[in-house]
């Protein structure tokens, strides 16, 4: 189950044409209302998504769902290191010093 996907253009895997050859790959669309879900089995290179018409999609991302959910509610993030500005500032006197004794 995908919940974001690069921006390919359409009916291809590459991001990039012409002047703009170059992909990024950090700019990406979310799809979490509608995941793409594939049957590895039958497509292994994932080429063709289950319709999310279907039962079985829909029992699928059901159960994917729930487990995702209970999941983050299991994770306890730490607080961020950039919470003050005395944590964004280079601390040079923690750096170790290089002392030639020879």
């Amino acid at each position: 189950m995908f919940l974001k996907r690069h921006k390919y253009h359409e009916n291809s895997t590459q991001c990039g044409w012409g002047i703009s050859a170059f992909c990024n790959c950090f700019d990406v669309w979310d799809i979490s209302d509608e995941p793409m879900l594939y049957d590895l089995s039958r497509d292994v290179y994932e080429d063709h998504p289950i319709s999310p018409n279907t039962s079985e999609y829909q029992e699928v991302v059901g159960y994917l769902r729930s487990y995702l959910s209970d999941w983050e509610d299991s994770v306890h993030y730490p607080p961020s290191q950039f919470s003050s500005v005395w944590n964004s500032k280079h601390s040079f006197w923690l750096q170790p010093v290089y002392v030639n004794c020879s």
